[in-house]
């Protein structure tokens, strides 16, 4: 049991399990694009959203995985001087794009405006972007520009699923 949940560690995972199998085998055709998985560190998130974007491309489709470190290091070089062009594109038009740790990346004035060119390029796409963070939804608002998080958190493109109990780093395995 975890306390203050009503489902315990493992079952909420299967449930997360689940709906990753759901999203990955109806894909394109999902209810909504995105996904954005938050939670503490070590609960699951990047193993499943590595599991799903693994699955689609099993489907031959075009699956990009980058951090949000290496995001924002392509976007400065490609708005700097025009290189990585190619990368970005690809990151832009890609059947699904997962992006690793946001909130991990270095906060510089940029570092919005630049996520807001990728997320605002695939949503007017309708493109699928799969999000892992340790932030939680408020402190997406308060740590990115409110045009990033209201994309982000678009209701109408976007299911939030938050990992909760022990990090699974820690726990031995027998």
């Amino acid at each position: 049991p975890v306390k203050g949940e009503k489902a315990t560690q493992r079952e909420h995972m299967r449930r997360i399990e689940r709906a990753a199998r759901r999203y990955a085998e109806d894909f394109p055709d999902t209810q909504k694009n995105n996904l954005i998985f938050f939670g503490a560190p070590g609960l699951g998130k990047t193993f499943v959203a590595d599991c799903i974007a693994s699955r689609v491309m099993d489907r031959a489709f075009v699956v990009r995985r980058v951090t949000a470190y290496r995001l924002m290091e392509l976007m400065r070089k490609f708005q700097f001087d025009g290189s990585e062009a190619q990368a970005v594109d690809y990151l832009q038009t890609c059947d699904l794009l997962f992006i690793d740790d946001l909130g991990t990346e270095p906060q510089t004035k940029s570092t919005s405006s630049y996520l807001f060119q990728i997320i605002n390029e695939r949503n007017n796409n309708d493109l699928h972007t799969i999000i892992s963070t340790n932030l939680s939804p408020e402190q997406i608002f308060d740590l990115y520009s409110e045009r990033v998080a209201s994309r982000l958190m678009d209701v109408s493109k976007t299911t939030t699923i938050r990992f909760y109990g022990r990090d699974l780093r820690m726990t031995r395995r027998n």
